[in-house]
This record gives structure tokens, sequence and C-alpha cells, in this order.
């Protein structure tokens, strides 16, 4: 099923207002390469589960050239000479599983534009609840894809990995101030997935007896220094663009968010805001990592 504009809008409002996906490809990068004793040169397969329009993927790709550098948003030339991807891998074999065609076309666009469209293999139009084939993944990742899918549907991760493969969920975090003003609001939300956090996710592979391991992004004791953060002055010009942060399933993506509830959302959000020394207001949405293992 296509998401409606409306809906797509209000996601990039909230990417092109935080820093989100500069916050999460650091993140990852950083605990992937270093937290779980990758060695040998081998091809990575990785799939990705609810892509988008690919820039978070493509941030992760230029760092597999090379570190990080702040700032810089281009390919990297000398990548095979210095860069993650030199040290770890000969090459990338990256699937991805999106429902939406109109962002896989884009996903493919931007590939083609940065010159990395030769690590993309297949793209399947499919939700993760109905994707099946026969290919293992040394890496699975769900960027922020979880929460409008069958949280049962997680138990099917380890089916999909290789012996020593590993999948990482990236969720909110609890104290993260979108998540604190959810729970706030919790009585005018119908669908629990709508509060869907790390700690619920936790419950549920511990309950199913699949491994797992956790961290968190952002700042903090083990954190990059890279504080993730959601810039809210522009949200009383264009508050409605919120509402994709209710929105989680197909189905919704064409339903209205009542203003009302909007309207308290933004009321409530503005409890945690904070200055910035350039005077921009924001909020900080801190992600929790969860590291799924095969056994």
């Amino acid at each position: 099923m296509e998401m409606s504009n409306s809906y797509i809008g209000g996601l990039d409002y909230y990417s092109k207002n935080s820093n989100e996906d500069e916050a999460v490809a650091q993140s990852f990068l950083k605990q992937y390469t270093e937290g779980f004793g990758l060695s040998g040169m081998r091809i990575l397969n990785w799939l990705d589960v609810g892509s988008g329009n690919g820039r978070k993927l493509l941030m992760i790709l230029r760092g597999f050239y090379a570190e990080f550098e702040e700032g810089n948003s281009g390919v990297y030339e000398d990548g095979f000479q210095d860069g993650l991807l030199r040290r770890h891998f000969t090459d990338i074999n990256l699937d991805i599983v999106e429902p939406n065609g109109n962002s896989i076309e884009t996903l493919g666009s931007r590939f083609r534009y940065e010159k990395l469209d030769g690590f993309l293999r297949d793209r399947f139009q499919n939700t993760w609840e109905q994707f099946s084939g026969d290919r293992k993944y040394d890496l699975i990742t769900f960027f922020h894809s979880v929460y409008g899918i069958d949280l049962e549907s997680l138990a099917r991760i380890p089916d999909f990995l290789t012996e020593d493969g590993i999948a990482c969920i990236v969720v909110e975090a609890y104290d993260s101030a979108i998540n604190r003003t959810k729970r706030s609001l919790s009585s005018h939300l119908s669908r629990p997935e709508l509060m869907l956090n790390i700690g619920k996710i936790r419950q549920f592979l511990h309950e199913r007896g699949i491994r797992y391991s956790e961290s968190f992004g952002g700042t903090g004791q083990g954190r990059t220094p890279l504080e993730q953060r959601f810039y809210i002055d522009g949200i009383d010009d264009d508050f409605e663009a919120l509402s994709s942060l209710f929105l989680s399933k197909p189905e919704d993506q064409g339903k209205e968010v009542p203003n009302e509830l909007l309207e308290k959302f933004r009321d409530e959000l503005r409890k945690y805001s904070r200055k910035e020394r350039t005077g921009r207001t924001y909020v900080s949405v801190p992600d929790g990592f969860i590291w799924v293992h095969k056994k």
C-alpha cells in the first residue's frame, strides 16, 4: 500500500529538522565495527528493512568508505585506502525491503547520483512480515522501521542471519522527549505500537528466548559525541507535520490526526525543550540499539 503524500511530507519534515540520520549513522558505524569482533576480509551481505528514501543508508556507506568527518557529505574517493570498508569487507551486497514504491524509486535515484548504486543488489517492495527468501545475511538493520510491524515478526530475525550474523534494531529510547510526550498522552493514543520503545522490544526478545544485547546512541557514557536533536522552532507554523509520529501502519497513512491532539503533543513537547547557543530550540531524542544474535 502506498503512503500518502502528507505522511511522507511529515517524515521529511522530521528528517530535515533533526540530525537523526547523521547521529544514527555515526553511532551504528562505531558500534558495529568496534563492538562485534569483525575480522578477516569478506563480502558483507546486508538486508535493510524499511529503507525509506535511503538517506541514512548512504551516510553509512560513506562511513564504510572512511571515518566520519563532520560536515562531509560527499563520496570519499580514497575510501578503499583508508576506510572501514577496506579494513573489514571486500564488498557490500545490500538488499532492501520497503513497502512504498515511491520511496524505492527515490532511494535508487539517490544511490545513482552518489555513484553508490553498485552496492545495491535487490529491492523488495514488501513488508517485513511478508518478506521471504533463502538468503542469509551477515547484517540486518531496522532503522526506526519497527513501529508499524507486528512485534511477533521480530522472532523471524534469526532465521535470516548467518551463523555469526547480527541484526540491529534502532528505536526510541525511553528518555527520548518524543517518547516521553507520547507516554503523557497515552490516554489519547489507541494503538500500542505508538508507544514502542527499547524496553518493550527487550521484554519481547527475552520472553521468546532470543539472544540480544543493547546499547545507546547520542551523548553520555559509552555514546558518540553527537547528541540526537529534533529542532522544534517551526512547529507553530507547520505542526501538522508531526502527524507522521502518530501514523505507523500502512492502512493508517491516509487518515488525519485531530488538530486538538497535535496541539497537545506540540505543547507537551515544548516542556522538554532546550536552547542552543545559536538560539535554535530543540528537544533531545536519543535512540536505543538492540542487537539480535543468531544464537
